[in-house]
């Protein structure tokens, strides 16, 4: 939120907020929460300190302090109102500090000194780099003339730090009887009482030649010196021995411009790239690379001091001494170290291995997750199972049981081993019958078991919460349950008797059991966040460290910074950058609050606190600022807890009230009645006008529905005769097509036999018998003998009675010939091929013909019957 870099840094011990000279703003930070305070001006800010809860700045040709005016910071310029660098030129102010009721303010050339109600202006005996307060003493450090004290305006030598040449001084400290001197380019030195001077560890004081000193503070036995190029230095004065921190450690930069002890021990480091905090009072450290080359650590342990990882990557051992380095033993994928009888094992993908200066196979058994010895037998869970071994067995290794799956977990409990899947599942192995089997809760197998142990109580983790007794002897759970009131747990680790280490939430704590109670202690979050090994968590305890596998590394965690007491907390709101009070009431169109939890003089992350809203779900705070909009009206109470012993316990809490939105008010909802009940009553008073009206209505509506219905009566008599009578002529219709075809069939059989006669008679030999009988013949069928006349009006009739048939035929399908035409109407009436073939002067095949041409022309299928389709057509 602010700029690079960071020149000065001070802290108000009162409160524990620490404010940053950083550039042409200042960062305040009360140990959750930050604010930029933003200048206005375009000189750089050198310098800061907060001095009786007043926070003042130095800069180009100005100092002065900031105070609240109308809820706002506002900078009021002492320089300026005391014109104070009247007739100087680019004095930047680098140094502010209290000594005897006067607040200083040190340039390279001038120091000025405020009482409140003047400034007055030293001039300073060279070119110094910084006047520093020892014991009580102002002490100058110029460039070309050596030290110098400041007394009641004077300034009195006091020593040389180099006689031949000037040096730049950066720290001068008390130490016992002696002055440390910190110098840019020369190292430290020791200044006696009698003004003697001699060199620091002369090896310490050759590592710091090849950097520059940039800051060097005291801080009871550790000297902590800030460099240029290489992070800073940590020197035990008491054993001399010194540890280094930069950037391969997680410092932001290697450049530290400026150091601040606070009041808890804590280094503030200022840099060129931002802020980096060591707690120096907290043994707490990352042995961690960067560089990512380590890889997943999976295994580890200790020997003969030196520390020996296992990861993804391979075999490593790091050193006990200062600036810890890693050394690659052998390649591969170690997925355990374990130290047992000063013997080291390790094991990978192919097999387990003695160390002796090299790695010795002893066992071909793949992936050794865990090993363990009770006795004189050694137990080990691989991918394939659990296996036993003792030093007559150690190359052959018996499998236990016949189950094959891999074993990630285990414990032993009195002749049986009790493990967990790497994929879930709880088996049991029982040693002495040689048998295992998977166990089951309420006949399902569990998803994510993890075990604890209590002396000779078991309890299994069979869901993400609840922790229930396992009868080892009677091989079942039993109704007993271990309380606890974390949710979410995903992993517990055994570390030692009645201790653990239990991951929640992604959150780690360091438990134990007391009065069947699970108490929580908090690891915070900020040492391993986004750093935790999806499975294979491992954790291991020397002295008061434990130490926990990481991606890329080993956290080694001080049990001596474990806050064990509750936190004091603040909860404060606001809208909009407006404070809210406790019970405020907030307006509905309003709703969008913040709330900050503070813990007064300490850091939000090194305790686990949770937050409730109302009766809600309690929930783990994850970061400081809690953010709610869009609240439904009502009382509510935001509380906050932490847990101890076991149990939460509540800190503080804030109540407020969302107000009903305004349409809803008490107010307004008056108002809804009066005007619900004027419409009631205007709406009674205009239905009693209006029933009338719409009686007679009604009555009109009636009438005008009786005249419609007889109406639609006589309609449908209407349609019903039409019915009968369309029924009747078509009934006709088809008596006349009957009649009709039966005449034209009669004319056809008769000339059908008119024409066989004659037939005959011409074949008959020419006689005078022979023709007075044709004669005769001829005489009596001459009335049935063929009228053309007659078959023009039948085929007249037929176009007569057809014609509504004819009209839809050719509007539908006008390609139709006047012999198709006629061909479809004598289908109509149902006649045959042979029936109709006399009728049309055609044979027999030509009508079948003329049927299939027809089909073609009027797209019918030769599966539908053409009569049929003719007639419904």
């Amino acid at each position: 939120m602010g700029e690079s870099p960071i020149w000065d840094i001070a802290e108000n011990s009162k409160t524990g907020t620490v404010f940053f000279a950083n550039n042409r703003n200042i960062l305040k930070y009360d140990g959750n929460f930050w604010e930029k305070i933003v200048t206005n001006n375009l000189s750089i800010t050198r310098s800061v300190a907060s001095i009786n809860n007043v926070v003042y700045t130095g800069s180009l040709k100005n100092f002065g302090y900031w105070k609240w005016v109308d809820g706002k910071r506002k900078y009021i310029s002492i320089s300026d109102k005391f014109n104070s660098f009247k007739g100087l030129e680019q004095e930047e102010i680098w140094k502010i500090f209290y000594h005897k009721k006067k607040i200083y303010f040190q340039s390279f050339n001038y120091l000025f000194a405020f009482d409140g109600n003047q400034v007055k202006r030293y001039k300073l005996p060279a070119l110094s780099s910084y006047v520093y307060l020892v014991d009580g003493k102002l002490l100058v450090a110029t460039i070309s003339k050596g030290v110098y004290e400041f007394l009641e305006g004077n300034f009195i030598k006091k020593f040389n730090v180099l006689n031949d040449k000037p040096v730049v001084i950066h720290g001068i400290e008390h130490y016992k009887n002696d002055f440390l001197v910190g110098t840019l380019t020369e190292g430290i030195f020791v200044i006696n009482n009698k003004n003697e001077v001699r060199q620091f560890d002369e090896k310490f004081n050759q590592v710091l030649k090849n950097t520059l000193i940039l800051k060097m503070l005291i801080l009871e036995d550790k000297l902590i010196v800030g460099t240029s190029n290489n992070g800073i230095y940590i020197y035990n004065l008491q054993n001399k021995t010194y540890r280094n921190y930069n950037q391969n450690q997680g410092l932001i930069s290697n450049t530290i411009q400026t150091i601040k002890l606070d009041h808890k021990g804590n280094a503030w480091l200022g840099t060129d790239k931002g802020i980096s905090k060591i707690e120096l009072k907290n043994e707490t450290e990352l042995l961690y690379d960067y560089n990512g080359n380590l890889g997943n650590v999976f295994g580890f342990d200790f020997s003969n001091d030196k520390f020996y990882i296992g990861t993804n990557h391979g075999f490593y051992s790091y050193s006990s001494q200062q600036n810890i380095t890693k050394e690659l033993i052998e390649k591969g994928l170690i997925w355990n170290v374990s130290n047992i009888d000063n013997q080291l094992f390790v094991s990978d993908g192919w097999g387990t291995y003695l160390y002796r200066n090299s790695l010795d196979k002893i066992s071909s058994n793949n992936g050794g997750y865990k090993l363990i010895k009770q006795d004189a037998t050694y137990y080990q869970s691989t991918f394939t199972g659990v296996y036993k071994f003792d030093k007559s067995t150690i190359n052959n290794p018996q499998k236990i049981g016949h189950l094959s799956v891999p074993i990630l977990d285990f414990v032993y409990l009195n002749n049986e081993i009790l493990g967990i899947g790497k994929n879930g599942g709880l088996y049991l192995f029982n040693i002495k019958d040689n048998t295992s089997k998977e166990i089951l809760y309420k006949n399902q197998s569990l998803i994510n078991p993890q075990i604890i142990r209590e002396d000779n109580k078991v309890y299994i983790l069979i869901d993400a919460q609840n922790l229930v007794e396992f009868d080892v002897n009677s091989e079942e759970f039993t109704t007993n349950k271990l309380n606890s009131k974390l949710k979410n747990i995903y992993r517990i680790r055994e570390i030692d008797y009645n201790t653990f280490l239990i991951e929640a939430d992604n959150i780690l704590y360091y438990s134990k059991i007391e009065n069947n109670t699970l108490i929580y202690y908090l690891i915070p979050k900020k040492l391993y966040d986004g750093k935790l090994v999806d499975d294979n968590l491992v954790v291991k305890k020397k002295e008061d460290f434990l130490y926990i596998n990481l991606e890329n590394g080993v956290l080694k965690y001080d049990l001596k910074s474990i806050r064990r007491d509750l936190p004091k907390v603040k909860i404060s709101a606001k809208i909009n950058q407006n404070v809210l009070t406790n019970n405020s009431s907030i307006e509905y169109s309003n709703n969008y609050i913040d709330f900050f939890i503070s813990i007064l003089s300490d850091d939000f992350t090194n305790y686990q606190l949770f937050y409730q809203l109302n009766d809600s779900k309690l929930l783990p705070l994850i970061s400081p600022i809690l953010n709610y909009k869009q609240l439904e009206s009502g009382q509510y109470k935001l509380s906050v807890f932490s847990l101890k012993n076991g149990n939460f316990e509540q800190l503080n809490s804030f109540d407020f009230t969302i107000k009903k939105i305004w349409y809803l008010s008490n107010g307004m909802i008056l108002v809804y009645i009066f005007i619900i009940a004027a419409i009631v009553f205007i709406f009674y008073r205009y239905n009693k006008l209006k029933i009338k009206q719409r009686f007679r209505m009604k009555q009109k509506e009636f009438q005008y529905e009786l005249n419609l219905l007889e109406i639609s009566h006589q309609q449908e008599l209407k349609e019903v005769n039409y019915k009968k009578e369309r029924q009747l002529l078509e009934s006709s219709l088809q008596s006349k097509s009957t009649e009709l075809a039966a005449q034209a069939l009669k004319l056809v059989n008769q000339r059908a036999i008119i024409t066989e006669v004659n037939e005959l008679f011409s074949q008959l030999e020419v006689t005078d018998e022979n023709k007075k009988l044709k004669r005769k013949f001829e005489k009596t069928f001459s009335e049935y003998n063929y009228n053309r006349n007659e078959w023009q009006n039948f085929e007249m009739n037929i176009q007569e009675i057809h014609q509504d048939f004819i009209q839809r035929l050719t509007l539908k399908f006008p390609s139709l010939t006047a012999k198709d035409i006629k061909l479809c109407v004598f289908l109509r009436m149902n006649l045959s091929t042979k029936e109709i073939a006399p009728l049309m002067h055609l044979n027999y095949r030509s009508i079948e013909l003329q049927r299939y041409r027809l089909r073609k022309k009027m797209q019918i299928s030769s599966e539908v019957n053409l009569n049929k389709w003719m007639i419904n057509f």
